[in-house]
C-alpha cells in the first residue's frame, strides 16, 4: 500500500463557495482511497460544517489549489480530523 504524508501551514473547508472553517497547521496521510486529515482550527461556521458536500482546499501560490472531498469530519475543541476522498 502506497502512503504519503503531506503537511502545510493553512487551508480551508468549503461548502459551495463559502469558507466554513479556516485551519492552521495541517497534516494529511494519504492512501489509495483518500486520506486522514488532522488540523488546528482557526475559525469555524458550525452550521456550515454540518452541510454537504464539503471540500478541503489548500491554496497554492504557483498553481491551482489542491482539493479533497470530505467524507467525514470530527471537531473536538480546536482540533479537526476528517476522512477525505481522492484529490479532485
Amino acid at each position: 500500500m502506497h502512503r504519503a504524508n503531506i503537511a502545510g501551514p493553512s487551508g480551508v473547508l468549503r461548502w459551495g463557495y463559502s469558507d466554513v472553517a479556516s485551519v492552521g497547521a495541517w497534516t494529511l496521510v494519504t492512501d489509495q482511497t483518500g486520506g486522514d486529515l488532522s488540523a488546528a482550527i482557526r475559525s469555524t461556521d458550525d452550521f456550515g460544517l454540518d452541510q454537504t458536500p464539503l471540500v478541503f482546499v489548500v491554496p497554492r501560490p504557483t498553481g491551482l489549489p489542491w482539493i479533497w472531498p470530505v467524507v467525514s469530519i470530527t471537531v473536538a475543541g480546536d482540533a479537526l480530523t476528517a476522512r477525505v476522498g481522492l484529490m479532485e
